[in-house]
């Protein structure tokens, strides 16, 4: 999630970037594990009781898992299978 709208009534509030983990944050928790979350919205009478973030990943929100990766190499998975898997239509060439 690269930015949260809301609206509250006639006024809107933007929240972007890694502001979006500290806003929506788990209670107890000071930042909300990973930008990689979908919104879910209980409405009642018309109005939102409940909006939970479902999360995905817990890391600083970049998209590379180091774990992740850690786990693919023992499998023997090579770094260019790695990286095209983390960052899907990145084309890998020699810069040098």
């Amino acid at each position: 999630v690269a930015q949260v709208s809301i609206t509250l009534g006639k006024r809107e509030v933007s929240v972007s970037g890694p502001a979006v983990r500290q806003a929506l944050h788990p209670i107890g928790q000071e930042v909300l594990r990973s930008a990689m979350f979908e919104l879910h919205q209980s409405v009642s009478e018309g109005r939102i009781t409940r909006l939970v973030a479902d999360g995905h990943g817990a890391g600083h929100g970049v998209g590379f898992c180091q774990w992740g990766a850690v786990g693919r190499a023992r499998a023997g998975q090579s770094a260019i299978a790695m990286l095209t898997a983390y960052f899907p239509g990145t084309q890998i060439s020699r810069a040098y």
